[in-house]
């Protein structure tokens, strides 16, 4: 019968106790974020705040303030009162050139709703916070749902 080494049961024994007494990180919901970038010609430097409740359950956005160039836009809650679930720490800029419709470029201001049953990244709802002509336009919900 072998019997362990001392510097086993040592070791051991402290693998099992920090498992059992060690601490568990916890992930602290995000209220508020902010974003910037350079997104190029026409914006120039852009930034994004976003802020929301903050209920763990049913966070709700309180506002949203997009600013480019040095000129600051507050999105109407119109466009975003009903949104449930928004995960503000997807937020990124995105532009377009515009050749499609045949106008000047588009800067979108996204981010992804946290909606149930989904089973990939690509299947949450996108919110598309558009931008051009130096002005707010409307906003977009975006699903992949067939």
């Amino acid at each position: 019968m072998k019997f362990l080494k001392p510097t086993s049961i040592v070791v051991l024994t402290g693998l099992l106790c920090s498992t059992a007494f060690g601490s568990r990180e916890r992930l602290i919901p995000t209220h508020k974020v902010s974003i910037w970038a350079n997104a190029g010609k026409p914006f120039g430097e852009v930034n994004a705040t976003i802020e929301t409740t903050s209920s763990v359950r049913n966070p709700r956005i309180k506002s949203i303030v997009l600013t480019v160039g040095r000129k600051k836009f507050a999105v109407p809650q119109a466009s975003f009162k009903n949104l449930q679930h928004p995960l503000i720490r997807s937020a990124e800029f995105r532009t377009e050139t515009g050749a499609r419709t045949g106008g000047s470029p588009w800067l979108y201001l996204m981010f992804r709703l946290d909606t149930p049953k989904t089973k990939s990244l690509t299947d949450f709802q996108r919110v598309y916070i558009t931008f051009r002509d130096g002005g707010l336009r409307e906003t977009h919900v975006w699903s992949n749902d067939p």
